[in-house]
This record gives C-alpha cells, structure tokens and sequence, in this order.
C-alpha cells in the first residue's frame, strides 16, 4: 500500500511539472517549441495528458 501511494505521489507531482495540454493548452504549446525532443518523449509517455494515460490510471487502480 505504501508502495501504491508513493507511485501515486510521484505520478501526481510529475502532473504539477509537466503542463497539462486539457487544462493549459497555451503553456503546453510553449513548453512543445521549447523542447521539441523532449516533448516528443513525454507525450509518447502520456506525461502531457497523465490523468487519460494508461501507467497513472494503473497506479490509481492498485489503491
């Protein structure tokens, strides 16, 4: 369970990092013409719509 939780923090500070593209599209647009290798790699990830990805929706169902 605290391992769970921690894996949830984690996925949930990274969510405060990374900007959201469903909530502030403007800023994710920015950060995407800044870093456009590294946007790459995130958005594969799901890192730029965390709460729709498949790795935070299985953190979120092991609670």
């Amino acid at each position: 369970m605290r391992t769970t939780l921690l894996l949830l923090a984690l996925a949930a500070l990274q969510g405060s990092r990374v900007r959201q593209e469903p909530r502030q599209p403007a800023m994710a647009a920015g950060f995407r013409r800044r870093n456009p290798g590294l946007s790459a790699v995130l958005d594969k990830l799901g890192f730029s719509r965390h709460v729709r990805s498949p790795w935070f929706s299985a953190v979120y169902l092991l609670l």
